[in-house]
């Protein structure tokens, strides 16, 4: 897994987007008791399972963020999705709900400097990635995973990345094996 490849002892993760926590976890293991993970998760439904997640497993190298990244500070309408591994800030018919956003500009400065962020906030990576200029523009680069859901988003963040100079690797989606 890629996070193993990146991820040292004493070394800060920012899990953005973390659902109910898997990749928490794992980069939790992967950091170690020196090192701290920081999940942010706009649904309660999510958090209540990601710290639970976390306590059955004995973690306590981690902090909830109960926000949604974006590209600035404040709140925001967020949408349910036809699960909650797929609600978003993308306007929709379904139940929409008041979050508080942060921006990971705003959150680095007062907070662990990132060493990793993973980014998976279902097509609005864009945004997000406006929020964390100084990150991006930074001498103290994190690495960056970034999944994207479409093509217009793919653009949209190879572009940022590439204005701030960032080297970008594509990765392939990992897709099951048939038969």
């Amino acid at each position: 897994h890629k996070l193993k490849e990146i991820l040292g002892r004493g070394n800060t993760f920012y899990d953005v987007g973390a659902n109910v926590g898997f990749h928490s976890l794992l980069g939790a293991r992967c950091v170690g008791n020196q090192g701290h993970v920081y999940a942010f998760e706009p649904l309660a439904q999510n958090s209540k399972r990601l710290c639970e997640l976390m306590r059955v497993n004995h973690v306590s190298n981690f902090t909830l963020i109960e926000a949604a990244v974006s590209n600035q500070v404040g709140s925001t309408e967020f949408f349910s999705g036809p699960s909650p591994a797929q609600a978003s800030l993308s306007p929709s018919d379904r139940k929409s709900f008041k979050v508080r956003t942060t921006d990971l500009d705003t959150f680095a400065s007062a907070n662990r400097w990132p060493d990793l962020i993973l980014m998976d906030i279902e097509g609005f990576e864009g945004m997000a990635l406006r929020g964390a200029t100084a990150i991006l523009s930074s001498k103290r680069r994190p690495a960056w995973i970034v999944e994207v859901h479409n093509l217009n988003c793919r653009n949209e963040c190879e572009e940022l990345f590439q204005t701030t100079r960032h080297q970008v690797e594509v990765l392939m989606p990992v897709m099951p094996r048939k038969g």
